[in-house]
């Protein structure tokens, strides 16, 4: 049971931090932080099988690679139009 709860911990801590994780280029930002949420919700609902244990342990990690997510979708360059 100790083991579990240090596993869930570390996964917590290090899903928060590259959560918040900035990236300069907006290209991959926006690779990171989607893949972050891709890997959240699968490990959430295949391994886990709970939303709630998913939402304890991804949840800041998931705010912050949203967040990161909407600041680098809206600094992507668009090509001008030809």
């Amino acid at each position: 049971m100790i083991l579990m709860l240090i596993a869930y911990v570390t996964a917590w801590l290090v899903f928060s931090l590259l959560g918040f994780w900035k990236v300069a280029d907006p290209r991959r930002q926006v690779l990171l932080s989607g893949s972050l949420i891709v890997v959240a919700v699968g490990v959430t609902f295949v391994v886990l099988r709970s939303a709630g244990l998913g939402a304890f342990v991804f949840g800041i990690g998931v705010v912050g690679a949203l967040l990161r997510l909407g600041r680098a979708w809206g600094r992507l360059p668009v090509a001008p139009p030809h």
